[in-house]
Protein backbone atom coordinates (compact mmCIF):
# COMPACT_ATOMS: atom_id res chain seq x y z
CA UNK A 1 0.00 0.00 0.00
CA UNK A 2 1.50 3.42 -0.95
CA UNK A 3 2.13 5.74 1.91
CA UNK A 4 0.16 8.90 1.97
CA UNK A 5 3.15 11.03 1.65
CA UNK A 6 4.30 9.12 -1.59
CA UNK A 7 0.38 9.57 -3.16
CA UNK A 8 0.11 13.57 -1.96
CA UNK A 9 3.24 13.54 -3.66
CA UNK A 10 2.76 11.91 -7.06
CA UNK A 11 -0.56 13.95 -7.97
CA UNK A 12 1.65 17.26 -6.65
CA UNK A 13 3.95 15.84 -9.19
CA UNK A 14 1.79 15.23 -12.23
CA UNK A 15 -0.32 18.35 -11.94
CA UNK A 16 3.42 20.31 -11.85
CA UNK A 17 4.34 18.02 -15.01
CA UNK A 18 1.06 19.20 -17.10
CA UNK A 19 2.16 23.35 -16.17
CA UNK A 20 5.75 22.57 -16.90
CA UNK A 21 4.65 21.00 -20.67
CA UNK A 22 2.48 23.80 -21.08
CA UNK A 23 5.33 26.44 -20.39
CA UNK A 24 8.01 23.98 -22.06
CA UNK A 25 5.91 23.27 -25.49
CA UNK A 26 2.91 25.59 -25.49
CA UNK A 27 0.18 22.49 -25.20
CA UNK A 28 -1.92 21.01 -22.78
CA UNK A 29 -1.07 17.68 -21.84
CA UNK A 30 -2.40 15.55 -18.79
CA UNK A 31 0.29 12.45 -17.98
CA UNK A 32 -1.26 9.59 -15.83
CA UNK A 33 0.02 6.24 -14.53
CA UNK A 34 -0.76 3.67 -12.31
CA UNK A 35 2.79 3.05 -10.62
CA UNK A 36 3.35 4.40 -7.79
CA UNK A 37 6.14 6.65 -8.93
CA UNK A 38 5.83 9.03 -11.50
CA UNK A 39 8.73 10.42 -13.25
CA UNK A 40 8.05 10.16 -17.21
CA UNK A 41 5.25 10.34 -19.23
CA UNK A 42 4.93 8.83 -23.45
CA UNK A 43 3.33 10.97 -25.77
CA UNK A 44 4.06 10.72 -29.95
CA UNK A 45 6.39 8.58 -29.92
CA UNK A 46 8.70 10.47 -27.27
CA UNK A 47 9.85 9.66 -23.76
CA UNK A 48 9.28 12.81 -21.59
CA UNK A 49 10.87 12.58 -18.45
CA UNK A 50 10.22 15.48 -15.80
CA UNK A 51 13.19 16.44 -14.13
CA UNK A 52 11.16 17.25 -10.64
CA UNK A 53 9.76 14.15 -10.42
CA UNK A 54 12.67 12.14 -11.36
CA UNK A 55 15.11 14.06 -8.82
CA UNK A 56 12.09 13.17 -6.33
CA UNK A 57 12.31 9.22 -7.16
CA UNK A 58 15.97 9.80 -5.78
CA UNK A 59 15.74 11.96 -3.65
CA UNK A 60 12.79 11.83 -1.44
CA UNK A 61 10.67 8.75 -2.61
CA UNK A 62 12.33 6.51 -0.74
CA UNK A 63 12.09 8.16 2.76
CA UNK A 64 8.64 8.94 3.49
CA UNK A 65 10.14 12.83 4.56
CA UNK A 66 8.63 16.04 4.35
CA UNK A 67 11.75 17.48 3.82
CA UNK A 68 11.96 18.67 0.32
CA UNK A 69 16.46 18.51 0.12
CA UNK A 70 16.84 15.82 2.73
CA UNK A 71 20.78 15.02 3.26
CA UNK A 72 19.69 11.61 5.11
CA UNK A 73 18.06 8.43 3.54
CA UNK A 74 16.26 5.94 6.02
CA UNK A 75 17.05 2.90 4.23
CA UNK A 76 20.62 4.06 4.34
CA UNK A 77 21.52 3.54 0.69
CA UNK A 78 23.03 6.58 -0.25
CA UNK A 79 23.68 10.10 1.78
CA UNK A 80 25.23 11.69 -1.19
CA UNK A 81 23.02 11.38 -4.10
CA UNK A 82 24.37 11.85 -7.38
CA UNK A 83 22.62 14.73 -10.21
CA UNK A 84 21.07 11.94 -12.16
CA UNK A 85 19.13 14.80 -14.29
CA UNK A 86 22.56 16.24 -15.13
CA UNK A 87 24.34 12.70 -15.76
CA UNK A 88 20.90 11.51 -17.63
CA UNK A 89 21.49 14.59 -19.96
CA UNK A 90 24.93 14.33 -20.94
CA UNK A 91 25.81 10.24 -20.50
CA UNK A 92 27.09 8.70 -23.71
CA UNK A 93 26.15 5.25 -24.17
CA UNK A 94 24.24 2.81 -26.61
CA UNK A 95 22.55 1.33 -23.71
CA UNK A 96 20.40 4.40 -23.17
CA UNK A 97 17.46 5.76 -25.57
CA UNK A 98 18.71 8.70 -27.73
CA UNK A 99 18.21 12.01 -26.16
CA UNK A 100 16.40 13.94 -28.39
CA UNK A 101 15.76 17.66 -26.81
CA UNK A 102 16.11 19.55 -23.10
CA UNK A 103 14.28 21.75 -21.85
CA UNK A 104 13.99 23.90 -18.31
CA UNK A 105 11.69 20.91 -17.28
CA UNK A 106 12.44 17.50 -19.15
CA UNK A 107 14.41 15.19 -21.11
CA UNK A 108 12.98 14.11 -24.11
CA UNK A 109 14.15 10.54 -25.24
CA UNK A 110 13.26 8.86 -28.26
CA UNK A 111 10.25 6.08 -27.38
CA UNK A 112 11.87 2.45 -27.58
CA UNK A 113 9.27 0.12 -28.11
CA UNK A 114 10.15 -3.88 -27.60
CA UNK A 115 10.03 -7.20 -25.75
CA UNK A 116 11.10 -7.53 -22.14
CA UNK A 117 14.33 -8.89 -21.42
CA UNK A 118 13.79 -11.82 -18.97
CA UNK A 119 17.22 -13.97 -19.88
CA UNK A 120 20.74 -12.84 -21.43
CA UNK A 121 22.80 -14.78 -23.56
CA UNK A 122 26.81 -14.30 -23.18
CA UNK A 123 26.50 -11.73 -26.52
CA UNK A 124 24.13 -9.08 -24.77
CA UNK A 125 25.10 -9.74 -21.22
CA UNK A 126 29.01 -8.54 -22.45
CA UNK A 127 27.50 -5.67 -24.29
CA UNK A 128 25.79 -4.51 -21.71
CA UNK A 129 28.98 -4.88 -19.70
CA UNK A 130 31.05 -2.86 -22.25
CA UNK A 131 28.36 -0.20 -22.02
CA UNK A 132 28.21 0.16 -18.11
CA UNK A 133 32.17 0.52 -17.99
CA UNK A 134 31.63 4.18 -20.01
CA UNK A 135 29.40 5.12 -17.12
CA UNK A 136 30.05 6.93 -14.15
CA UNK A 137 26.56 5.64 -12.23
CA UNK A 138 25.44 2.04 -12.62
CA UNK A 139 21.63 1.14 -12.59
CA UNK A 140 22.44 -2.65 -12.35
CA UNK A 141 22.17 -2.78 -8.49
CA UNK A 142 18.46 -3.32 -8.88
CA UNK A 143 16.24 -6.25 -10.35
CA UNK A 144 16.90 -6.12 -14.12
CA UNK A 145 13.36 -7.78 -14.90
CA UNK A 146 11.40 -4.99 -17.00
CA UNK A 147 13.88 -2.69 -16.65
CA UNK A 148 15.50 -3.92 -19.91
CA UNK A 149 14.00 -4.58 -23.53
CA UNK A 150 15.04 -5.36 -27.27
CA UNK A 151 14.62 -3.59 -30.34
CA UNK A 152 15.43 -4.87 -33.61
CA UNK A 153 18.22 -7.18 -31.59
CA UNK A 154 19.37 -4.64 -29.41
CA UNK A 155 19.38 -4.64 -26.21
CA UNK A 156 18.39 -0.87 -24.11
CA UNK A 157 17.93 0.05 -20.49
CA UNK A 158 14.60 2.10 -20.10
CA UNK A 159 14.05 2.27 -16.76
CA UNK A 160 16.01 5.64 -15.13
CA UNK A 161 14.98 5.66 -11.80
CA UNK A 162 17.64 3.22 -10.49
CA UNK A 163 21.14 4.95 -11.11
CA UNK A 164 23.61 4.61 -8.32
CA UNK A 165 27.51 5.41 -7.51
CA UNK A 166 29.44 2.31 -8.70
CA UNK A 167 31.42 0.61 -5.92
CA UNK A 168 34.00 -2.10 -5.65
CA UNK A 169 32.28 -5.43 -6.63
CA UNK A 170 32.34 -7.09 -9.65
CA UNK A 171 29.94 -6.70 -12.31
CA UNK A 172 26.51 -8.73 -12.74
CA UNK A 173 22.96 -8.41 -13.53
CA UNK A 174 20.53 -9.93 -11.81
CA UNK A 175 16.78 -10.82 -12.77
CA UNK A 176 13.56 -11.58 -10.14
CA UNK A 177 10.07 -12.00 -10.24
CA UNK A 178 8.37 -14.16 -7.74
CA UNK A 179 4.96 -14.63 -10.34
CA UNK A 180 6.78 -15.50 -13.08
CA UNK A 181 9.45 -17.55 -10.97
CA UNK A 182 12.31 -15.76 -12.27
CA UNK A 183 15.39 -15.78 -9.82
CA UNK A 184 18.91 -15.34 -11.82
CA UNK A 185 22.24 -13.88 -11.67
CA UNK A 186 24.13 -13.33 -14.69
CA UNK A 187 27.85 -11.80 -13.87
CA UNK A 188 31.72 -12.78 -14.66
CA UNK A 189 32.94 -16.24 -14.78
CA UNK A 190 35.43 -16.31 -11.41
CA UNK A 191 33.79 -13.25 -9.85
CA UNK A 192 33.63 -13.26 -6.25
CA UNK A 193 29.56 -13.64 -5.76
CA UNK A 194 30.14 -13.12 -1.67
CA UNK A 195 30.65 -9.31 -2.45
CA UNK A 196 27.75 -9.48 -4.86
CA UNK A 197 25.27 -10.98 -2.13
CA UNK A 198 25.68 -8.14 -0.01
CA UNK A 199 23.34 -6.07 -2.46
CA UNK A 200 21.33 -8.38 -3.64
CA UNK A 201 20.25 -9.41 -0.43
CA UNK A 202 18.64 -6.56 1.03
CA UNK A 203 15.64 -6.27 -1.38
CA UNK A 204 15.63 -10.42 -2.76
CA UNK A 205 15.96 -13.88 -2.03
CA UNK A 206 19.56 -14.06 -3.49
CA UNK A 207 20.31 -17.71 -1.80
CA UNK A 208 17.76 -19.36 -4.34
CA UNK A 209 19.19 -17.27 -7.43
CA UNK A 210 20.54 -19.63 -10.23
CA UNK A 211 23.50 -18.19 -10.82
CA UNK A 212 24.93 -17.85 -14.68
CA UNK A 213 28.39 -17.22 -15.27
CA UNK A 214 29.74 -15.78 -18.81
Amino acid sequence: MMNTYIINEKVRLIRQAQSDYKKDFGLDYTPFTRKNFFYFFVRDNKKYVHKESLRFVYTNADTFHNDSDPTFCYLQKQVDIPDVVSFLGSAKSNLLPTLLEETNSFLVFDYIPGEPVKSLNEKDYKYIRNEVDKLELTPFYNSMTYNLLKNNNKVYLIDLKHFEKKVDIPFFIYFYNYDFGINTLYTDERSNVSLIKEIIDVDYPFDKANIIYY
